[in-house]
């Protein structure tokens, strides 16, 4: 299925600048962005507003107690060790780059816990920097696959991918949109094929499995 198709189409059910995460700042996203691996946007908003209040800003972060940090962000996946990395982000944001938080790849995935995924979506998002990279999550994964663009899960292949086969200017808005129709129409489970705008040339389409 054309990547265009799939863009345009998508495009008239979804707001391509949209994502799921609340943030006012860069520091606020970046913070969010690796919060948000392994549970739902919801739930990372929901701890955002707490967190963000209290240690609104690097310093704050980087001085914060670990214990209070897990306490604040508990009810998320992998809290332990999320509540380590934003801690340790904030200081070696401090130390490494003089409390300005990067604005490259190669810098990004420096700090503990940031791979490619949460780059992109800082580069991009925060910084307005397109042609990077794609952010691919489990969504874009499996929608790729569904589409025939791909064969297999592997997040740095199917990018590389979907790089070499979509064009630069379009890397923002498939990732999105990609997202955004994952979670509401192409679901894991039971993907809803017979309201889904794409139903006509999709290669997966199969209206038996469908609510």
């Amino acid at each position: 299925m054309d990547y265009k198709y799939v863009i345009k189409s998508l495009r008239e059910q979804y707001d391509e600048n949209e994502i799921g995460l609340i943030y006012n700042n860069i520091f606020e996203l970046l913070i969010a962005t690796v919060l948000s691996a392994q549970t739902t946007d919801q739930k990372v908003n929901k701890v955002g507003k707490t967190l963000f209040k209290k240690y609104p800003d690097l310093e704050n972060l980087a001085n914060a107690s670990l214990e209070d940090v897990i306490e604040i962000i508990k009810e998320l996946g992998l809290f332990n060790i999320k509540a380590k990395n934003i801690i340790n982000i904030s200081k070696m944001i401090l130390s490494d780059f003089k409390g300005i938080i990067p604005d490259n790849m190669n810098d990004l995935i420096k700090l503990p816990g940031v791979g490619r995924k949460t780059a992109n979506v800082v580069l991009t998002n925060g910084f307005d920097k397109y042609g990077i990279g794609i952010v691919v999550d489990t969504h874009v994964i499996r929608l790729s696959n569904r589409f025939n663009w791909v064969n297999g899960d592997n997040a740095s292949i199917v990018e590389t991918k979907l790089m070499s086969m979509i064009d630069k200017k379009y890397w923002r808005p498939i990732t999105n949109l990609l997202i955004l129709h994952g979670r509401n129409i192409c679901k894991a489970k039971k993907p809803q094929c017979k309201n889904c705008i794409l139903n006509l040339k999709c290669p997966s389409v199969n209206y038996s499995n469908s609510f």
